[in-house]
């Protein structure tokens, strides 16, 4: 889900164009993020929408730029990867970047991505650093004391192999 600080009017508009992502093109962008981690490439995103001509603002999100294959930081702008704005000559690429990006050309703002450490994410957003955090975090009870979470953008089963 996406953290937002509480009250973000942001968090109903995200929820609708999360809704228009189809449980398909979630299964097929992760395929696809999954092949781009192992050194493939991908032409065009299953969740694409082009850029807006012209942005009514900015979309500041963080994350951490170092989890595989949700977010990572590479040094060029291949594949659709994004310019980390904290962290010049490296870009962000993976499954929460791609979210990201179809959300803000969605909402007509212009994408800024933040690398942050885990434990900085919530502060950052409670004290307006960024404007949401779109980086595989759960929305647990503890976590929903102090953010309000979209809509699940990604679901993923636990499981556990052991030799027999």
């Amino acid at each position: 889900a996406i953290g937002l600080k509480k009250g973000n009017t942001l968090r109903d508009q995200i929820n609708t164009v999360l809704a228009e992502i189809t449980d398909e093109q979630r299964s097929e962008l992760m395929e696809q993020i999954v092949t781009l981690a192992s050194g493939g490439t991908v032409t065009e995103f299953a969740v694409h929408c082009d850029a807006p001509v012209t942005t009514t603002g900015t979309l500041k999100i963080g994350m951490e730029c170092a989890y595989e294959p949700y977010n990572w930081t590479q040094m060029d702008d291949s594949n659709g990867a994004v310019p980390i704005s904290n962290v010049p000559g490296s870009y962000a690429n993976g499954y929460d970047v791609q979210i990201a990006q179809y959300v803000a050309n969605r909402l007509g703002l212009k994408l800024e991505i933040y690398a942050m450490e885990w434990d900085s994410l919530i502060p950052a957003v409670n004290s307006g650093a960024i404007d949401a955090i779109v980086a595989g975090m759960s929305p647990t009870a503890e976590r929903s004391e102090q953010l309000d979470f979209t809509d699940t953008y990604y679901e993923s089963n636990l499981v556990v192999i052991i030799r027999k």
